[in-house]
């Protein structure tokens, strides 16, 4: 496939932040991956069992959405030559972009803050007066947070399989105290986080990742 010249585009921007993020061990082995759509309806997602600091323009899976009665997951178009595998985390990206259609990006990644910061947290990770709640997007505000209004994101227990994890998404979704909520932690885990545009997704993703560092640290410091 001809990548246009930009590199913004999605085949060139994905396996470019894959190799960032496996820099900072939060895509080790062929953990993680990303979703991000674009304004033709197509759909950019890394595979399954290539490693992240390997991946190029190539390697990324592009998918039509086709609607059917039967069915809302969309048809593979570009994996056939390459038998790519498609990644686990498809339904998860597939449920944030059925229950929030403002969303067209969807990161998950590992970093070791999140396993240590809700490890023994309950059911959510809570963090207020702290600047880089800012960088934190708010469906619901249709902004991004301020520093002093205090962020609360839910945390759900890991499961055996990715596609297990999305019943306990539409929870969140369904539950009014989440409302526009674009981030959320699995314990022993990780973190999937979501955006109107890839840059919020992004941002927002390194901002929480940030914000459960700093938790640990004055976690660290009560001891």
């Amino acid at each position: 496939m001809e990548v246009e010249e930009d590199r913004f585009h999605p085949l060139s921007l994905i396996p470019l932040i894959c190799r960032q993020y496996y820099q900072l061990r939060w895509m080790l082995g062929s953990s993680g991956a990303i979703s991000i759509r674009s304004a033709d309806g197509s759909t950019y997602t890394t595979p399954s069992g290539i490693s992240k600091e390997l991946l190029n323009d190539n390697d990324i899976i592009v998918t039509k959405w086709q609607w059917s009665n039967a069915n809302k997951r969309p048809r593979l178009s570009q994996s056939e030559t390459k038998k790519l595998k498609e990644s686990a985390c498809v339904p998860v990206f597939d449920a944030v972009y059925d229950r929030c259609p403002a969303a067209t990006a969807v990161f998950h990644t590992h970093p070791l803050a999140a396993v240590l910061a809700i490890h023994d947290s309950d059911k959510e990770f809570r963090i207020v007066n702290q600047e880089m709640i800012k960088g934190v997007y708010s469906f619901l505000l249709h902004r991004n947070h301020r520093n002093d209004e205090e962020l609360v994101l839910p945390i759900i227990d890991n499961k055996l399989l990715e596609c297990d994890l999305v019943p306990s998404l539409y929870e969140i979704f369904d539950n009014p105290r989440y409302q526009g909520v674009s981030a959320m932690l699995v314990r022993n885990h990780g973190i999937f986080t979501w955006g109107p545009t890839w840059q919020k997704a992004k941002v927002t993703l390194e901002c929480v990742t940030y914000l459960l560092d700093i938790y640990n640290g004055l976690r660290l410091r009560t001891k």
